[in-house]
């Protein structure tokens, strides 16, 4: 299990040297828009793939800006830095109006009012730029004692900024709130396979027992909806429901009796239904091509229900018989990886090929097992929304 965890990890690692990519667009310095799929390379360069064609890198000095789907476009914008050096950068809004506040990941970059070059915004020199630029209303203090107390924050900067925009010619706010979603895409799909499941006891009433249950097969069937950046990373959500069963190997034991001992042979099996919610993050990987691997770790959260145990007598004093018995209620927590393909089948839609391992920690005492692992062969259907 730890070298199939490993394994996963490193997959979803190698994002940094090569992206999976998205359907989108460039806008070349002419004004011209080329449609692709685009994968981002690292924050500040991007590179598109077109049928046909070479793969072309870009950085934002080369394009008027870019973007995945049907969102707005990334913009190519000079910035000023608080080192004092210029640099050119993808952004994106998150305030506009009057004066707008922009990103180009993590940062805060203000574009003051009849400007197109942004300045970076720091701790440091914050209040300064403030006073430079946003002097001048009357609902906004940014020079007063009280003013530069004021801690840097992202909620303190673009609170500021939306005061600044209310004292506009119309009295009225200009600005809006960034769309959250920018460099995302939605993904859903479903899918169903089978499974592998495999218990370890640990029945200390019952030492003759073995100590794991042989890998039973059952079923798997799921609903997914899925977060997707250009440069492979996504975010997952699951609704599964699930059968699942298992048993020993046969086992014998005996009991002292008169006149003589009774010797059984049987086995135990354990049969039941089982829904979850889990989450995943992980990162397809390599260039954007017909077949795209990936790899992902989640953790599940379960509910077990509907469980039987089943022994099996198959040589006893009286017979063969079986002894059915319903056990209680219960649930799981996974840890899980998968490892699988994408096939590409549309610009839209894919099909996604799979291998799941999860080792869950049993919260239903009654099962007499400390732990599960279950191995899940998996296809699905997914569609990309733009």
């Amino acid at each position: 299990m730890k070298h199939f965890y490993l394994a996963t990890l490193l997959l979803c690692g190698t994002v940094g040297a090569s992206a999976q990519g998205l359907p989108g667009y460039v806008i070349t310095p002419a004004g011209d828009t080329l449609r692709g799929i685009v994968a981002e390379k690292s924050p500040q360069r991007i590179g598109l793939y077109r049928p046909n064609a070479p793969i072309a890198l870009y950085r934002p000095e080369q394009l008027r800006g870019y973007g995945v789907g049907r969102q707005a476009a990334y913009l190519s914008r000079i910035v000023h830095l608080s080192t004092g050096a210029d640099s050119v950068r993808f952004v994106h809004p998150v305030l506009q109006g009057r004066a707008s506040l922009y990103t180009s990941g993590t940062d805060a970059l203000l574009q003051p009012a009849g400007q197109q070059e942004l300045y970076e915004l720091t701790p440091l020199n914050w209040h300064l730029l403030f006073h430079r630029y946003l002097s001048g209303c009357p609902n906004l203090a940014v020079s007063t004692p009280e003013a530069l107390q004021k801690p840097f924050s992202k909620e303190e900067v673009e609170r500021q900024i939306i005061l600044y925009n209310s004292c506009g010619p119309t009295g009225q706010s200009l600005t809006f709130t960034e769309d959250h979603s920018q460099g995302w895409l939605a993904r859903y799909g479903f899918w169903g396979g089978t499974t592998l499941t495999s218990m370890k006891l640990n029945d200390n009433f019952r030492d003759y027992l073995p100590s794991r249950t042989k890998p039973g097969s059952g079923y798997v069937l799921g609903l997914e909806a899925m977060a997707v950046r250009a440069n492979g990373l996504f975010l997952g959500g699951q609704v599964v429901f699930s059968q699942h069963q298992t048993e020993t190997a046969p086992y014998t034991y005996s009991l002292y009796a008169t006149p003589a001992p009774q010797t059984f042979t049987e086995t135990l099996a354990f049969r039941y239904l089982q829904t979850s919610i889990r989450g995943s993050i992980g990162s397809s990987f390599g260039p954007p091509r017909l077949v795209t691997p990936f790899g992902s770790v989640g953790l599940a959260m379960t509910s077990t229900y509907q469980t039987k145990e089943i022994i099996t007598q198959t040589s006893s004093p009286t017979g063969p018989q079986t002894l059915e018995k319903d056990l209680e209620n219960g649930g799981n927590f996974y840890l899980e990886g998968n490892l699988g393909i994408w096939i590409r089948s549309s610009a839209t839609t894919s099909v996604r090929l799979s291998l799941q391992y999860g080792w869950g920690y049993l919260t239903n005492h009654t099962f007499n097992a400390g732990s599960t692992q279950v191995l899940m062969g998996q296809v699905g259907y997914f569609f990309l929304s733009h």
